[in-house]
């Protein structure tokens, strides 16, 4: 396989850019270790994140509502047949309902959250899911 010379240039970029930078002394400086809870991406929340969130967050909703709202954010402007643009929610795969049923999953029973896109909660649950689809998984 033949790479262009705009690839290659491009490969030598990005490994340019992923090196660690120096300190003053030219010797590599070590990366930074982060404390607390992993940080899972923008549309999950990890088991780590939901242990370690504040007291004050007693359901589902408030573990969304304050680590990660873009999940709750209509992302169509088409309603679905019915006019709703809510962002479905599911319980270890079962329908609670729209994203508001989050409020009846207590934080105990948690184990991670995760938001799924339209196309994504389309083939896993079926049609209906214009704005994605949160799922809670449990703890066991």
């Amino acid at each position: 396989m033949r790479l262009t010379s705009a690839a290659c240039a491009a490969l030598l970029m990005a490994a340019a850019c992923s090196g660690s930078t120096s300190s003053a002394g030219g010797t590599r400086s070590e990366p930074a270790t982060r404390s607390g809870p992993t940080r899972g991406s923008a549309n999950h929340l990890t088991s780590s994140e939901v242990t370690a969130a504040g007291a004050d967050i007693s359901t589902a909703l408030d573990l969304v509502q304050r680590m990660r709202p873009a999940m709750l954010r209509s992302r169509v402007a088409a309603p679905r047949s019915d006019g709703s643009t809510d962002v479905m929610a599911y319980l270890d795969g079962v329908k609670l309902g729209t994203w508001r049923d989050l409020s009846r999953v207590h934080r105990s029973l948690v184990q991670e959250i995760r938001y799924y896109t339209p196309s994504e909660a389309t083939r896993r649950w079926g049609s209906g899911h214009v704005s994605g689809a949160i799922e809670v998984t449990s703890r066991k």
